[in-house]
């Protein structure tokens, strides 16, 4: 029992509506695994950073990175052999 038991069971009731479980399905399926990668295997345990603006361009530099990994992957998956990327490349040389 705690003071704030009130408070806990208004948003324990919230979160199992059917609008909280709709949005914490959202939440879980956009957000999380972003900063669950990010944090697991990217290495942003902790931002180094002092100030407001300083963390904030650090999360900027490691959102650019996962999504440049992400369509690098993307890239690679369209290519499916040596093979095409030579063709586009001999394309491309020919006048």
């Amino acid at each position: 029992m705690t003071y704030y038991r009130a408070e806990y069971q208004r948003n324990i009731a919230q979160v199992e509506s059917p609008q909280g479980r709709y949005m914490k399905g959202k939440r879980q399926s956009t957000v999380e695994p972003v900063f669950g990668t990010l944090t697991q295997f990217m290495g942003l345990r902790k931002v180094n950073a002092i100030g407001l603006k300083q963390a904030n361009k650090c999360m900027q530099l490691a959102a650019i990175a996962y999504n440049v990994k992400k369509y690098l992957k993307f890239i690679e998956k369209r290519t499916k052999s040596g093979a095409a990327m030579l063709g586009l490349f001999l394309d491309q040389k020919q006048p």
